[in-house]
């Protein structure tokens, strides 16, 4: 082995089996803090602090604030971004299902949080973007009607109407906690009659 090799970082050591390693404590932690400072306010220092490790610790694994607030943000998807995946029968109620899971699980709603509070963060701007595009998409291809009788127009603002409603649904689920899990069948049947789909047994045809 020559002397150049030597000089090389070796890493972090691996943790003891059964214990998490010292990157992925790094993440759950600053997963909490996130949730409870925001992305602004969250600092290294209280990572550190709630995680017992040092200032280089952090930038030995992730390099910066911005990245582990990406990773962190990464750690978790949200059923609304996993809609092209999940198997379905009535597209209305797949999609309410997907939005009181994102209220009603504990980590799901954690990072719901986060990124429905830090629009003026780019990481979570550009998180709920993709969250926005992956609900219109689903929308548009499995929920509303392909042959509107009032046109192509009105089928479009069918769509933006229906994912205003998912997506201010989210928000106000959030805000106030449904007691029981009757808020997805609402939802499914309001977006149902926005919509213009027929019963929940009828699936629609792909567009």
């Amino acid at each position: 082995m020559d002397q150049e090799s030597d000089l090389k970082p070796a890493g972090p050591a691996p943790a003891p089996r059964g214990r998490p390693s010292r990157r992925s404590m790094l993440l759950s932690t600053a997963i909490r803090v996130l949730q409870e400072r925001g992305i602004r306010n969250m600092t290294l220092e209280e990572v550190c602090a709630a995680s017992g490790v040092s200032r280089g610790a952090v930038y030995w694994h992730f390099r910066s604030k911005e990245r582990l607030v990406e990773e962190s943000l990464a750690a978790t998807t949200l059923p609304l971004e996993q809609l092209r995946q999940q198997a379905w029968e009535d597209p209305c109620t797949t999609l309410a299902r997907a939005v009181m899971a994102c209220v009603t699980q504990e980590r799901l709603r954690g990072l719901c949080v986060t990124l429905l509070f830090n629009a003026s963060e780019a990481a979570a701007r550009a998180r709920m973007a993709r969250v926005r595009v992956a609900v219109t998409w689903f929308l548009a291809r499995h929920c509303v009607a392909r042959r509107d009788v009032l046109g192509r127009v009105a089928r479009r603002h069918r769509v933006q109407l229906a994912h205003a409603m998912v997506m201010g649904s989210l928000i106000e689920f959030m805000a106030f906690m449904p007691r029981d899990i009757a808020g997805e069948h609402a939802l499914a049947q309001a977006l149902r009659r926005l919509v213009g789909a027929g019963p929940a047994q009828e699936r629609l045809q792909p567009v």
